[in-house]
C-alpha cells in the first residue's frame, strides 16, 4: 500500500547509513542513494533533539537547487544525548 501511494515520486535517501537504507528496501521502497558531504556543526545553543533537526534540514538545504517536483528527499540524523 505504501509503494503504490508513493509511487509517483523518486525517493532519494540522503543518507550513507547502512540502516536507513535497510528499512527502506524492508518497506519495498525504490529509491536511489545520494549523499552531499555537509558541515554538521550546529549552533552551541541547540539542545537534544533540536540539533538532529537542524541538522536534517541542513543536509536537505545542500540539495534544493537540484530537486524536481516529484523528488522525496529523506533526510536524517542521529545524536546521543546524555
Amino acid at each position: 500500500m505504501l509503494k503504490e501511494k508513493l509511487r509517483k515520486y523518486n525517493i532519494i535517501l540522503a543518507s550513507k547509513s547502512h540502516r536507513r537504507k535497510f528499512l527502506l528496501k524492508e518497506l519495498g521502497l525504490d529509491f536511489e542513494i545520494r549523499t552531499k558531504d555537509t558541515d554538521e556543526s550546529f549552533p552551541k545553543k541547540l539542545k537534544g533533539k533540536q540539533i538532529a533537526l537542524y541538522l536534517c534540514k541542513k543536509k536537505a538545504e545542500a540539495f534544493k537547487n537540484e530537486l524536481k517536483s516529484n523528488d522525496l528527499l529523506i533526510t536524517a540524523d542521529t545524536i546521543v544525548w546524555i
